[in-house]
């Protein structure tokens, strides 16, 4: 098995067992007038990591999880306030 599909595997477990840190960014996501930049940004991300089996939630888990530049990206989308009280 190729060893970049096992990381990403093992990287998407850690992600769903810790899936509770996220849930204010989950909320926040979800309640955010921003939400269709930062479903762009997942799906490039997506095509990008060739994660494209995952639906928008686990994408957006595994993302925030996994890498930085995408979880600055969010804050900055969703915005100053709402990424401080996160």
């Amino acid at each position: 098995m190729d060893l970049r599909k096992t990381r990403y595997k093992i990287q998407l477990t850690v992600s769903l067992l810790l899936f509770w840190i996220y849930l204010p960014a989950f909320v926040t996501y979800l309640l955010s007038k921003n939400k269709y930049y930062i479903d762009d940004d997942i799906q490039a991300y997506r095509t990008n990591l060739n994660i494209s089996m995952l639906n928008n939630l686990i994408a957006l888990l595994f993302l925030l999880h996994t890498n930085a530049y995408f979880r600055t990206i969010f804050y900055h989308r969703i915005g100053i306030i709402k990424s401080q009280l996160i």
